[in-house]
């Protein structure tokens, strides 16, 4: 089948050539941007052609509520309406949901539909969630790890790009770049390098994808969190796509919402829409955000929350996660979930109004930020009572409560407020137990003088920080009260066979 493209990198005399092709029938196949169709020269040979079909491809950029929408997606409609016989339509779109794919069939004027959908579950790929404190360091381990694997590095800004690639280069990995603010040249040229195999990692932000058509990468690390669940999955389904398997990892920082939140509040908008509705779209933005947020800190599958949410039932456990593959515990936080809403309510008492949970946090620990002393914050019981707790782990306790239903934020001013259930927590005996992974209570360092050789069994050492824990909380205790860390870690070592 003869098949030609029909863009702006094309020279003139390139386009008259093609163009008279086009007259004569040569082509079979057209591949073009919507943008074209609003030509008056390119509609006058279309319509003389006999169109059969009309392929649509990213289908759900039609909706003026798809954050990525495109103006020139509308004009497609347009197009084929003035055509002197109405050809077949077809429309193509890598996730969409039930509401979105009702969308596409509207503004598309698609009749006597035949829906297919191919199902979002992807059994060759490993999903896995870090919270490092350390990300280049992370990242520079996984990447090293899967030496002879290609992958791509996603990044949410063009600095963080810039950064990326410029560490890992210097480890002498075979690292390059993309993004909007280089060249065409040079965004093409890298483009080539990666698919070539003569670079092996593409760091990029969301912008490189569309047009890759490399199928065997390994690996895909988003070192930022993308901006919904939607571009998270699409983005990582670029990995795997020869059927092998390959691994999905995200490198989760609270700091990474706070970025997003910013991008998305500062977004110019899309002139097509009213200032209302584009207020409506950016609400709908910050909810994509909330159930992003929500799978990177779920302890339960992370294929299973992907599912759920695209309305794809789906196994109860999975062996492709990092989820399933690690073991957690169930660590009581009662005492720290009643003095978490007992600050919420003493604030609101003393200011007639809520704060946001960064605040709720930072006086719970006691620190001597501007605005707490402003506020006159650091004058309450409450503050300070946790301060041996930190700000990721309090952090952590105070996301368990809200998708928990205890406490939620409140999407008009941010403040952190009580729900319905909080009451049962400083009322009515409900205890809170929130799970942590096995790892992440596993303190072990080999440091100069200590015994290098000794073997340690990790799960023997699990049961007994278990217990610790449990101990300390029963005596209402810090742990090290009740045994010391290393010590504890010693005595599981002359315990191990």
């Amino acid at each position: 089948m003869d098949t030609t493209f029909i863009n702006i990198t094309l020279t003139t005399e390139l386009f008259r050539n093609k163009y008279e092709h086009v007259w004569k029938g040569v082509y079979k196949l057209i591949y073009i941007a919507p943008e074209r169709l609003s030509g008056k020269r390119f509609f006058e040979l279309m319509r003389e052609q006999n169109i059969s079909l009309m392929s649509v491809d990213e289908a759900h950029y039609v909706s003026q509520w798809e954050q990525d929408f495109r103006p020139s997606h509308l004009k497609i409609v347009q197009f084929s309406d003035r055509l002197l016989l109405w050809p077949a339509l077809v429309a193509f779109a890598a996730i969409t949901m039930a509401e979105m794919r009702r969308a596409v069939v509207r503004l598309l004027h698609l009749y006597n539909t035949i829906d297919v959908i191919t199902g979002f579950d992807h059994p060759n790929l490993f999903f896995g969630m870090q919270h490092p404190r350390y990300k280049m360091a992370t990242l520079t381990s996984l990447i090293e790890q899967r030496w002879n694997k290609n992958g791509i590095v996603y990044c949410t800004t063009h600095t963080t790009v810039e950064r990326v690639c410029n560490a890992l280069n210097v480890r002498g990995i075979l690292v390059t770049r993309y993004h909007t603010g280089l060249s065409d040249n040079e965004r093409q040229q890298n483009q080539n390098d990666f698919q070539l195999n003569r670079k092996m990692v593409m760091v990029a932000t969301n912008a490189f994808g569309m047009g890759n058509n490399k199928s065997n990468i390994g690996f895909i690390i988003h070192y930022n969190m993308p901006k919904s669940l939607e571009a998270y999955y699409q983005e990582t389904g670029r990995a795997g796509s020869d059927s092998e398997e390959a691994e999905c990892s995200m490198l989760y920082s609270f700091g990474d919402v706070t970025t997003v939140k910013f991008l998305v509040k500062n977004n110019g908008g899309n002139e097509e829409l009213t200032s209302e509705e584009q207020s409506f779209v950016r609400q709908r933005n910050y909810q994509r955000l909330d159930v992003l947020s929500g799978y990177c800190k779920i302890k339960s599958i992370l294929q299973g929350y992907i599912l759920n949410y695209f309305g794809q039932t789906h196994l109860d456990k999975y062996d492709n996660c990092s989820n399933c593959r690690s073991e957690y515990i169930r660590m009581d936080i009662t005492i720290q979930a009643q003095m978490i809403i007992f600050c919420i309510k003493r604030v609101k008492n003393c200011l007639s109004y809520y704060i946001s949970a960064t605040l709720i946090a930072n006086t719970l620990r006691g620190t001597s930020d501007q605005r707490i002393l402003k506020l006159r914050l650091d004058i309450l019981s409450a503050n300070g009572r946790l301060r041996t707790i930190s700000r990721s782990a309090l952090q952590a306790y105070i996301d368990y409560l809200k998708t928990h239903g205890y406490v939620a934020i409140n999407p008009l001013h941010s403040t952190l407020e009580p729900s319905k259930g909080a009451d049962d927590i400083l009322f009515r005996d409900v205890k809170v137990a929130i799970p942590v992974k096995v790892e992440s209570i596993l303190t072990i360092s080999t440091k100069k003088g200590k015994r290098k050789n000794a073997t340690l069994d990790n799960r023997l050492l699990a049961t007994h920080k278990a217990t610790w824990i449990r101990l300390a909380q029963e005596e209402g205790v810090l742990a090290y009260i009740v045994f010391f860390n290393a010590s504890l870690t010693e005595a599981t070592k002359c315990l191990t066979p």
